[in-house]
């Protein structure tokens, strides 16, 4: 069971910790040195986490989480502007495996390197960093590799585009292991879906929870994904709120979906969110039939 940190107010001196266990009634050991020393680290280099961390790690805010053994096991640096990180400052955090750095702003090459320097990283957020064009996008799935059992990948409000997100594609096509995959906000469009569709269809797609709400994906986009729900064998949650798929894009997975319970295929797709997009009351009504579900979002028409 993972415990908060709770740090001594004089962390600058002393850097001390000790891990409340209220099962016990007692305290858990101290933080490891190795993890003392990069958070340390970490407080020295960035002005924004002297500031953050300057009366010690506050139990309700969560940044900073241990196992019983003092272990560094998530750490949420989100919502802080840092400059100046790197891999170096990872590195003694071997049990690390839940890092949040959306929107920190960071320049790639930090990114990169510090993702490079955590083996075994298993989520990773990088929303909301602006990482922008294909080439950025590309030069960011170069370090992927680096991180083999990376299953939650959040990149939401990056700008990246449909480029950006072909990019990225092309990328998460190599890897059988990404179980939750957030693009929202990324304008990604049609040629964007389409890209994703591909990947979908793979055979060796792990994808489970797709987010791609706020992404000017219109019908043809939809069709795109339909078509690849049914060769796809891991989507169980599809979201596509905010979005102007239409009567159109509705119908689509309507029909690829009845299509698989008449021939008596399995429908991996659970659930599909489709609200604000326009679709109407009708095809709203066959796309919740062909689900079998009552979660789809009924829009309400004049």
């Amino acid at each position: 069971q993972q415990q908060q940190i709770t740090v001594s107010r004089h962390l600058e001196m002393t850097l001390t910790a000790t891990v409340d266990d209220p099962r016990e009634g007692g305290a858990r050991p101290p933080m490891t040195p190795a993890s003392l020393a990069a958070l340390r680290s970490m407080k020295e280099l960035e002005p924004s986490l002297a500031e953050k961390w300057a009366n010690g790690w506050d139990e309700q805010n969560g940044s900073v989480t241990a196992d019983e053994n003092g272990d560094v096991v998530a750490l949420d640096l989100g919502g802080r502007r840092l400059r100046k990180l790197n891999g170096s400052n990872f590195e003694a955090l071997d049990k690390l495996s839940t890092l949040n750095l959306g929107g920190t702003d960071l320049p790639m090459e930090c990114i990169k390197s510090i993702i490079s320097s955590i083996p075994g990283l298993e989520k990773l957020y990088l929303g909301g960093n602006g990482i922008g064009t294909a080439a950025r996008v590309a030069d960011l799935a170069e370090a992927l590799p680096a991180v083999p059992g990376l299953m939650t990948l959040d990149l939401r409000y990056n700008d990246m585009g449909p480029d950006g997100c072909a990019a990225l594609a092309e990328e998460i096509s190599r890897r059988e292991n990404i179980r939750f995959l957030h693009l929202e906000g990324n304008e990604i469009g049609d040629d964007g879906a389409a890209a994703l569709g591909l990947i979908l269809s793979s055979p060796t797609c792990s994808i489970k929870e797709l987010y791609l709400g706020g992404n000017h994906i219109n019908a043809a986009g939809a069709i795109n994904l339909a078509g690849a729900v049914g060769a796809n064998q891991s989507l169980e949650k599809l979201y596509l709120e905010g979005n102007g798929i239409g009567p159109e894009g509705a119908d689509a997975f309507s029909v690829q979906l009845t299509t698989l319970h008449s021939k008596g295929e399995a429908v991996i797709l659970t659930k599909l969110y489709v609200d604000n997009n326009n679709i109407g009351k009708n095809s709203m009504k066959r796309l919740a039939r062909a689900l079998n579900s009552e979660t789809v979002v009924e829009e309400m028409v004049a």
